[in-house]
């Protein structure tokens, strides 16, 4: 009489594809995420470092943030987060910006698609809770190939 080994083998089989689903949906999140480091050397010697982590949140959206680190060990920081929505053409972008002191800038954007190019309007505030703004219309003519851009901006120098 044979034994069968069908057990066995498809529990091994089943085992090894799992191991590698599992490795493929590993390097998947992982590629999502990413970090880079960066250390520059200026006059004299002095030395300052950035690292910089970002990563893809789904849905067309996206973190990045960085801390800088200047010669005499002071912090800067910077936070943005993105987000495209395709079904109504726009996107956001939101960013923090952290000095050295604990001093604190926003900046907030709004942008919409347009047929031939795209509207969109940002908002800086700064330290001292002065603000800006500044809208931007940007236009595409397919018949004299060129593209237009109009800027206007108000409030208080940043």
């Amino acid at each position: 009489m044979r034994r069968k080994r069908f057990c066995r083998t498809s529990l091994f089989q089943n085992l090894v594809i799992m191991m590698v689903t599992l490795m493929f949906l590993g390097a998947t999140m992982d590629a999502m995420a990413w970090q880079r480091n960066r250390a520059r050397t200026g006059p004299k010697g002095k030395t300052s470092s950035t690292s910089i982590t970002g990563n893809r949140t789904g849905n067309g959206g996206y973190n990045r943030n960085a801390t800088t680190t200047g010669p005499q060990g002071n912090t800067a920081t910077r936070s943005a987060e993105g987000q495209w929505d395709p079904v109504t053409k726009t996107w956001t972008k939101d960013v923090t910006t952290t000095g050295p002191e604990g001093q604190t800038a926003t900046r907030e954007t709004t942008g919409t698609k347009t047929e031939n190019g795209y509207n969109s309007n940002t908002t800086v505030t700064g330290p001292q809770g002065n603000t800006a703004t500044r809208s931007a219309e940007g236009q595409w003519d397919p018949v004299t190939k060129t593209w237009t851009k109009t800027v206007t901006t108000s409030g208080a120098d940043q």
